[in-house]
């Protein structure tokens, strides 16, 4: 099996024990392969960080409204970036 794999399964808690081995013997055969595995480590843990729901709660720009609730126009100014003028119209062609 791809280390790669054998580490995303480490990372996920579904190691069997022949990939626990596996993969502690590759940790051994050098100083490459610890940090290849602290990065892919490190950059689990910010990817499931980013990916919370608490932070993306927290980080989120707009709010919704329920499907009950209508929208003034100022608010669909407001969730379309803030433009207070409509496009241009193109002329029509003659």
């Amino acid at each position: 099996m791809n280390i790669m794999k054998i580490i995303e399964s480490y990372l996920h808690n579904e190691c069997s024990s022949e990939e626990n081995k596996r993969l502690l013997e590759w940790l051994q055969e050098s100083d490459e392969n610890i940090r290849t595995f602290i990065r892919e480590t490190h950059d689990h843990i910010n990817i499931l960080d980013f990916f919370s729901a608490e932070e993306f709660t927290e980080n989120r720009n707009i709010s919704f409204p329920s499907t009950d609730e209508e929208l003034d126009e100022d608010e669909l100014k407001k969730a379309a970036g803030g433009q207070n003028e409509p496009p241009p119209q193109k002329p029509p062609i003659q």
